[in-house]
């Protein structure tokens, strides 16, 4: 087959992808989940998603459920990401909790899924401030901010966050742009780890003269009592809300999480089982939020 041809044929696939990405974000949200999550349809509806939909590696895609905010991602390995079923209960706290002009954090920020959705919610008037310390990956979450023009509002900070300020061994993939590099291990390869640089919240954001801060977000696969201890005066003076996926696999931290925060006075309630026995995701709430 010449080139032509070949040229010819991927652009014809890549319009088939555009046209049944658009039927399949159109679905309804828990239909979608359902085939998604459902045991005995998974196997189906992954291999429809690759025949029509995931026609490459990595290319920029528009999201109709983040407003068509657009990311560039691995199609292959973030389906849920491009068909908006990935943590549908965090998507949903985020919309209910978040408002136009709070300030809010995204520890474990990833390729910046839900660092968009929080700037959906926050507007121009707010501000986030997504952290995440692996450079491959913070080097994408960058590009996907700049790419929607939200770069006054949402800031990148390529540190791994934990209970104090220096640098610190980061645990790496074997793919970097996997989301389970981790402080602690988790599923993250022992053997394969780098230095970075690493902040406390506390440290971070006291010299800001922050007047306020409304919602924290947390993913960080097994460190979240790290990065919680090291927040401590934030979270007494702000009171902001906490979404924390805690994770239960070996050397994880979760259970001090747990602790600190009940110790502060925040209700603890779990919202979804979506990761099965390794992850669950806890709305922590100051308790004197919840009688207003």
């Amino acid at each position: 087959m010449n080139k032509p041809e070949n040229e010819r044929r991927n652009m014809t696939k890549k319009g088939m992808s555009k046209i049944m990405l658009k039927l399949a974000t159109s679905i309804p949200g828990p239909v979608k989940h359902f085939l998604a999550h459902t045991s005995l349809l998974r196997p189906v509806t992954r291999k429809l998603y690759e025949a029509f939909i995931g026609v490459s590696n990595s290319e920029v895609i528009c999201l109709p459920h983040l407003d068509g905010l657009k990311m560039r991602i691995n199609t292959n390995i973030f389906k849920s990401y491009v068909l908006g079923t990935y943590e549908p209960a965090v998507f949903k706290v985020i919309q209910q909790s978040v408002r136009r002009g709070d300030q809010v954090l995204d520890v474990g920020a990833h390729l910046g899924y839900f660092a968009l959705l929080l700037a959906k919610q926050v507007g121009s008037e707010g501000k986030v401030w997504a952290f995440e310390p692996a450079l491959e990956v913070a080097t994408v979450l960058q590009e996907n901010v700049e790419m929607n023009r939200l770069s006054s509002y949402v800031r990148v900070e390529r540190v791994a966050v934990t209970d104090y300020s220096g640098s610190v061994l980061l645990h790496m993939t074997g793919n970097p742009l996997e989301a389970a590099d981790s402080l602690v291990g988790g599923l993250a390869d022992l053997d394969k780890a780098e230095i970075v640089k690493c902040v406390s919240l506390d440290d971070f954001l006291l010299p800001q003269g922050l007047s306020r801060l409304d919602f924290i977000l947390i993913d960080v696969e097994g460190a979240e009592g790290l990065v919680l201890k090291g927040a401590n005066s934030i979270l007494r003076s702000f009171r902001p809300v906490v979404l924390v996926e805690m994770h239960t696999l070996k050397g994880s931290t979760y259970k001090a999480a747990e602790d600190l925060l009940k110790s502060l006075g925040y209700v603890l309630e779990p919202i979804d089982r979506e990761h099965g026995k390794i992850a669950y995701h806890v709305l922590c709430t100051p308790q004197e939020r919840r009688s207003l």
